[in-house]
């Protein structure tokens, strides 16, 4: 009589990499509420890790009210070990329906790297 086995493999991988926490607060939606918000914020580390972290096109636009944070797609990302900085990249929009949309961030922000604590 045959027997059966059942086998699992499990990966575990360990590293001195730190997790970076995340979160985008919108302050002024054009001075609307809610503003209705599409398009992107993307990351990276160097040049070739990059990252999105919000990418939405018009027709996915979200509501969002001031002082609220914007939903991101993952709040928290690895940093690679031989990471010392952080850049964010935003270009976010507010949907207008009578009027053309509005710019409501354009811009790049680079943050330090440390190996732990707030920023």
């Amino acid at each position: 009589m045959a027997s059966t086995q059942e086998y699992a493999a499990t990966k575990v991988m360990f590293s001195n990499n730190v997790q970076a926490t995340l979160s985008v607060k919108l302050i002024n939606g054009d001075g609307e509420d809610p503003a209705q918000v599409y398009g992107s914020i993307t990351g990276r580390f160097g040049i070739s890790n990059q990252f999105s972290l919000f990418n939405r096109p018009q027709s996915q636009r979200i509501d969002v009210r001031p002082g609220e944070f914007i939903p991101l797609s993952q709040p928290s990302v690895n940093v690679p070990e031989a990471a010392d900085a952080m850049e964010i990249t935003a270009y976010l929009m507010d949907y207008d329906t009578l009027s053309p949309d509005d710019e409501i961030a354009n811009g790049t922000v680079t943050f330090l790297v440390r190996e732990s604590g707030v920023e």
